[in-house]
C-alpha cells in the first residue's frame, strides 16, 4: 500500500513539474496581456537606441516577441494606427526591463498603464528610485543626502543600464565638484564593458572627460565678435579670467547678467576679467541682447565647430563660469554667480 502511494505521489510531482515546464515554455522573452477600447492596429518595441531590437508587429491582446538579445535595458512601446502613433507619450511608453519570460499586464487608454509586472524587478526599483527622489526634493534634503541616495541606487543597480540613468543625475549635480566626481569614478569603474560603452547612455565617457580636463588652451578656439568677424582671445598669465559660457534663451542665463552688470566693479576690484562666450548660432539675436541690454563687458560667440569649448569641456549645464588663472589653468567651475560672489568671499 506505501508503495503504490510513493509511487502515486511521485507521478502527481513530476505531473506538476512538466506541467508548470510546459506553462513556462509557452511563455516568450516578452509577454503582453493589454485591452484597450482604442483603434490600434500596430505595436513597436524597441531599445532605447533602436540598435539591438526593434519589433512592429500587428496589435491584439496577447503578444508575445522573442528578443535577439537578453533583456536588460529601457525600452520603448508604441503603439500606431495607420502608421501614426495614437497612445503612450514618452513618460509611460518607456519601462526599464530586466530578466526572462516578462509578463506585461494592464491597458491602453490614452497612454499605457501598467497593472503588474512579472518577471523584471528592475521596473518596481525604478519606480521606487523615482518616488524618493521625489520625496527628497520636496523635503528639502541637503546636497549630501541626496548624493548619498543617488550613489546607492548606483551600487544597488550596478549590473544593469539603470545605474547609467542614475549616474548622469549625479554628475549633474557635481560636475564642479571634481573631489565628488572621483567618488563616483571609483564607485562605477569596474562596471562591465558593456555598460561603459553603451551606445545611448554614455556618462562613463562624460565622467572621464570632466576628470581629465584641467586647462583651457584658449588659443585652441576662434570666436566672432559684436561685428561678427573671427577673433582669438589672449589669456595673460598674471591675471584672473572668468568665462562666462552662456546662451540668450537660458533664464538661468540672462538671471545672472543682470546681477553681474551691478557687480563689474566687484570683479575688477578682484582683479577678475570677465569675458562672456555664448554658443548662439545667431549672431543678429545675441548681439541685439548684448546692445538692448547694454552690457558692455567682452562678449563673443562659439564659431559653429566640432571643436568649440563647450563640447571640448564636455559643458552641457548653462551658465557654467570657469576662473582661469596662469593664463590657462581652470581654478574652479560655477553654475551661477551667486557661487562665485561665495567663493570670492571665503577666499
Amino acid at each position: 500500500m506505501k508503495k503504490i502511494l510513493l509511487l502515486s505521489l511521485t507521478f502527481l510531482i513530476f505531473s506538476c513539474k512538466s506541467e508548470l515546464q510546459k506553462e513556462n515554455n509557452d511563455l516568450a522573452d516578452l509577454n503582453l496581456y493589454l485591452q484597450t477600447k482604442e483603434d490600434i492596429d500596430t505595436i513597436m518595441i524597441t531599445d532605447i537606441s533602436q540598435n539591438r531590437e526593434v519589433h512592429k508587429i500587428a496589435y491584439k491582446d496577447t503578444i508575445k516577441i522573442n528578443f535577439k538579445d537578453s533583456l536588460n535595458d529601457l525600452y520603448n512601446v508604441c503603439f500606431f494606427k495607420n502608421g501614426k502613433m495614437v497612445s503612450s507619450p514618452m513618460q509611460y511608453s518607456q519601462l526599464w526591463l530586466n530578466g526572462k519570460n516578462i509578463e506585461i499586464k494592464g491597458k491602453i487608454d490614452k497612454q499605457l498603464i501598467i497593472d503588474t509586472i512579472i518577471g523584471s524587478d528592475l521596473y518596481y526599483k525604478t519606480k521606487t528610485y523615482q518616488t524618493g527622489f521625489r520625496s527628497l526634493y520636496k523635503t528639502n534634503a541637503d546636497s549630501s543626502e541626496i548624493n548619498t541616495f543617488l550613489l546607492k541606487n548606483i551600487q544597488d543597480n550596478f549590473d544593469n543600464p539603470f545605474s547609467l540613468h542614475v549616474m548622469s543625475t549625479y554628475i549633474f549635480r557635481n560636475q564642479n565638484n571634481k573631489f565628488k566626481l572621483k567618488e563616483l569614478h571609483q564607485l562605477v569603474s569596474k562596471q562591465s564593458d558593456l555598460l561603459k560603452n553603451h551606445s545611448f547612455f554614455n556618462y562613463h565617457e562624460e565622467l572621464e572627460k570632466k576628470l581629465r580636463i584641467t586647462e583651457l588652451d584658449i588659443d585652441n578656439f576662434s570666436f566672432y565678435n559684436l561685428k561678427n568677424d573671427i577673433v582669438k582671445l589672449n589669456f595673460e598669465k598674471d591675471k584672473t579670467y572668468l568665462i562666462d559660457l552662456w546662451f540668450v534663451n537660458c533664464p538661468p542665463c540672462v538671471k545672472d547678467h543682470k546681477a553681474i552688470s551691478k557687480k563689474l566693479d566687484y570683479l575688477e576690484k578682484n582683479n577678475i576679467e570677465l569675458i562672456g562666450i555664448s554658443r548662439d548660432k545667431e549672431h543678429s539675436k545675441w548681439k541685439y541682447y548684448l546692445e538692448t541690454n547694454h552690457y558692455n563687458w567682452e562678449n563673443v560667440r562659439q564659431v559653429d565647430s566640432s571643436k568649440t569649448i563647450t563640447e571640448t569641456l564636455g559643458i552641457s549645464a548653462f551658465p557654467t563660469y570657469l576662473l582661469i588663472e596662469n593664463g590657462r589653468e581652470i581654478k574652479i567651475t560655477f553654475n551661477s554667480f551667486k557661487e562665485i560672489e561665495n567663493y570670492l568671499t571665503e577666499k
